[in-house]
Protein backbone atom coordinates (compact mmCIF):
# COMPACT_ATOMS: atom_id res chain seq x y z
CA UNK A 1 0.00 0.00 0.00
CA UNK A 2 1.32 3.47 -0.82
CA UNK A 3 0.56 6.98 0.42
CA UNK A 4 0.45 10.26 -1.43
CA UNK A 5 1.50 13.76 -0.36
CA UNK A 6 -1.25 16.40 -0.19
CA UNK A 7 0.95 19.49 0.28
CA UNK A 8 1.68 22.17 -2.30
CA UNK A 9 4.59 21.50 -4.66
CA UNK A 10 6.80 24.31 -5.94
CA UNK A 11 9.94 24.38 -8.05
CA UNK A 12 13.00 24.16 -5.73
CA UNK A 13 15.01 26.32 -8.16
CA UNK A 14 12.74 29.30 -8.89
CA UNK A 15 9.78 28.77 -6.52
CA UNK A 16 7.19 28.71 -9.31
CA UNK A 17 3.97 26.75 -8.88
CA UNK A 18 3.41 26.43 -12.65
CA UNK A 19 4.38 22.78 -13.04
CA UNK A 20 3.69 19.90 -15.37
CA UNK A 21 3.68 16.28 -14.14
CA UNK A 22 5.92 14.12 -16.28
CA UNK A 23 5.82 10.71 -14.58
CA UNK A 24 4.77 8.95 -11.38
CA UNK A 25 6.81 6.47 -9.37
CA UNK A 26 6.87 4.87 -5.92
CA UNK A 27 9.67 5.77 -3.45
CA UNK A 28 10.47 3.21 -0.75
CA UNK A 29 11.70 4.94 2.38
CA UNK A 30 12.95 3.27 5.59
CA UNK A 31 11.25 4.63 8.69
CA UNK A 32 11.47 4.21 12.48
CA UNK A 33 11.03 0.76 13.94
CA UNK A 34 7.73 -0.12 15.55
CA UNK A 35 8.82 -2.24 18.50
CA UNK A 36 11.25 -4.73 16.98
CA UNK A 37 9.65 -4.63 13.53
CA UNK A 38 11.20 -2.50 10.79
CA UNK A 39 8.87 -0.22 8.88
CA UNK A 40 9.02 1.09 5.34
CA UNK A 41 6.95 3.89 3.80
CA UNK A 42 5.86 3.68 0.16
CA UNK A 43 5.28 7.18 -1.21
CA UNK A 44 3.69 7.99 -4.54
CA UNK A 45 6.00 10.60 -6.03
CA UNK A 46 6.10 12.64 -9.24
CA UNK A 47 8.69 14.04 -11.59
CA UNK A 48 7.85 17.61 -12.60
CA UNK A 49 8.78 20.09 -15.30
CA UNK A 50 8.78 23.73 -14.23
CA UNK A 51 7.09 25.83 -16.92
CA UNK A 52 8.83 28.95 -15.64
CA UNK A 53 12.54 27.96 -15.62
CA UNK A 54 12.29 24.77 -17.73
CA UNK A 55 14.07 22.52 -15.20
CA UNK A 56 13.07 19.01 -14.17
CA UNK A 57 12.93 17.84 -10.56
CA UNK A 58 11.53 15.04 -8.43
CA UNK A 59 9.02 15.80 -5.71
CA UNK A 60 10.55 16.45 -2.29
CA UNK A 61 9.01 15.44 1.02
CA UNK A 62 9.39 17.01 4.47
CA UNK A 63 11.58 14.89 6.78
CA UNK A 64 13.41 13.19 3.88
CA UNK A 65 16.55 14.83 2.53
CA UNK A 66 17.39 14.88 -1.17
CA UNK A 67 18.95 11.60 -2.40
CA UNK A 68 18.13 9.81 0.88
CA UNK A 69 16.24 6.52 1.23
CA UNK A 70 15.53 6.93 4.95
CA UNK A 71 13.62 9.44 7.05
CA UNK A 72 15.41 11.69 9.51
CA UNK A 73 13.66 9.80 12.32
CA UNK A 74 15.22 6.51 11.12
CA UNK A 75 18.66 8.11 10.91
CA UNK A 76 18.26 9.49 14.45
CA UNK A 77 17.18 6.06 15.72
CA UNK A 78 20.30 4.41 14.23
CA UNK A 79 22.53 7.13 15.70
CA UNK A 80 21.05 6.71 19.17
CA UNK A 81 21.40 2.91 19.10
CA UNK A 82 25.03 3.18 17.99
CA UNK A 83 25.73 5.86 20.60
CA UNK A 84 24.31 3.54 23.30
CA UNK A 85 26.87 0.87 22.41
CA UNK A 86 25.39 -1.37 19.69
CA UNK A 87 28.12 -2.18 17.18
CA UNK A 88 28.06 -1.13 13.54
CA UNK A 89 27.92 -4.74 12.36
CA UNK A 90 24.94 -5.60 14.57
CA UNK A 91 23.05 -2.45 13.54
CA UNK A 92 23.80 -3.11 9.87
CA UNK A 93 22.44 -6.66 10.11
CA UNK A 94 19.27 -5.71 11.99
CA UNK A 95 18.50 -2.61 9.89
CA UNK A 96 19.46 -3.94 6.43
CA UNK A 97 21.94 -1.13 5.83
CA UNK A 98 25.68 -1.18 5.24
CA UNK A 99 28.09 -1.01 8.18
CA UNK A 100 29.69 2.09 6.65
CA UNK A 101 26.28 3.78 6.58
CA UNK A 102 25.95 3.37 10.35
Amino acid sequence: MWMGFKGKVACPYCGSKELRKKTTFIRKIQHESIGVRRSEIHLKSHKYLCKNCGRYFNQRFPGILKWQRATEAFRREIFEKHHMGISQVDLARSSNIGAATV
